[in-house]
């Protein structure tokens, strides 16, 4: 099962159904899986997007988050 959690960003009904055909695959192995839950946060930050998963099935959890520059990346340094 998928779960999609839009947070601050209005996604448009053609969007969320592009999206979920990107995720096909995922939903069909899922299925394969039985117990398998895959929650996609989505947020905006400034003029940008952040997006974090979080899968749950039978043989443990994973969260995938973004990584966050340092301040000497920001910088240009």
């Amino acid at each position: 099962m998928i779960h999609v959690v839009s947070g601050n960003v209005l996604l448009k009904p053609s969007q969320r159904r592009q999206m979920m055909g990107w995720l096909k695959r995922t939903i069909r192995l899922g299925e394969k899986l039985g117990n398998f839950v895959l929650t996609l946060t989505l947020h905006r930050r400034g003029k940008g997007y952040e997006v974090r998963a979080h899968v749950r099935d039978s043989a443990g959890q994973l969260n995938a988050t973004p990584a966050r520059p340092t301040g000497a990346m920001r910088c240009g340094i």
